[in-house]
C-alpha cells in the first residue's frame, strides 16, 4: 500500500474505504430512520385506542 503526499493511503485504497463508509453509514440512518417510523406508528395507534 503506497501512502500519498497527504499521508493517506494511494487513492484506489481510500475511495474504496470511502464508499464502503458510506454505504455503512446510509444502512444504519435508514435502520435508524425505520426504528423511528415504527416507534412514531406505535404511539401513534396507542394513542387512537386510548387509556
Amino acid at each position: 500500500m503506497k501512502v500519498g503526499v497527504d499521508g493517506g493511503t494511494d487513492e484506489g485504497g481510500s475511495t474504496a474505504l470511502a464508499l464502503r463508509f458510506a454505504e455503512l453509514r446510509s444502512k444504519a440512518a435508514r435502520a435508524r430512520c425505520s426504528f423511528w417510523l415504527a416507534l412514531a406508528r406505535c404511539m401513534d395507534e396507542a394513542s387512537r385506542r386510548g387509556p
